[in-house]
């Protein structure tokens, strides 16, 4: 059972996979919330000792086989579930935050459309990470023969975890994420106001010689019959 959140569509960024990927991976090397805090390895030989005789007793009760899995089954579901509702609700706050908060009400929708790219290619990747290690633990766990109350109790353990430490992580993920990305903005933002300028200038600096010329035509009398060239010819010699 994988994580998988059915997202809203990738918003029209133009942004190209090249891109999308670099700021995928700088984003995770930067806030990456995954931690090891997990204590599995620590398994004593006695217990080792204690998983052979439950194996040793369930393969020969097929129902308890059944009963066993399946209460298993049901603390990992649970835990998915517990995962999943976060999720839904945590993509619904920062898709509303990104599009419709205070803080980017100036901010380009193209850009919004590239942020929103980025962050949900990385929650999305670093859901799906999680949740195949989760599920490969499991799978040990059911291997080795663990018992219902120890597969209870480190899902008790990884529920508690998640909810005080792994989602204030992951908040913090999305406030520097944010935060760095509405900085690249206000740059973006400068560049584009001088371009602007540069252009509102190179087009106020054209038409002022356009009436230039005119002028300078009405005044020395030209004939119509006279070529544009030559008009043009002379407005440039006399400004050079």
């Amino acid at each position: 059972m994988l994580c998988t959140v059915k997202g809203r569509k990738w918003r029209n960024s133009n942004i190209s996979m090249k891109e999308l990927e670099e700021s995928v991976q700088k984003l995770t090397e930067q806030v990456g919330y995954n931690d090891t805090s997990e204590e599995d390895e620590q398994i004593i030989i006695s217990m080792e000792l204690i998983n052979r005789n439950i194996l040793a007793f369930l393969r020969i009760n097929k129902k308890a086989i059944r009963k066993w899995y399946e209460q298993c089954l049901s603390v990992k579901t649970r835990y998915w579930q517990i995962k999943m509702n976060f999720w839904r609700r945590f993509e619904i706050y920062t898709f509303f935050e990104l599009f419709f908060g205070e803080k980017t009400r100036r901010v380009d929708k193209m850009w919004k459309n590239k942020m929103w790219d980025i962050w949900s290619t990385y929650i999305n990747r670093m859901m799906w990470v999680e949740d195949v290690e989760d599920t490969n633990q499991f799978k040990k766990r059911i291997n080795k023969c663990y018992s219902y109350i120890y597969i209870r109790d480190k899902y008790t353990m990884k529920k508690r975890h998640f909810r005080k430490v792994k989602q204030r992580k992951i908040m913090n993920a999305w406030n520097h994420f944010l935060n760095s990305y509405m900085t690249k903005w206000e740059k973006e933002r400068k560049k584009q106001s001088v371009k602007k300028r540069v252009k509102a200038v190179s087009a106020s600096s054209l038409t002022s010689l356009g009436q230039q010329c005119l002028q300078r035509r009405d005044d020395s009398g030209i004939s119509s019959g006279s070529s544009i060239d030559s008009i043009i010819g002379g407005c440039i010699d006399s400004n050079v």
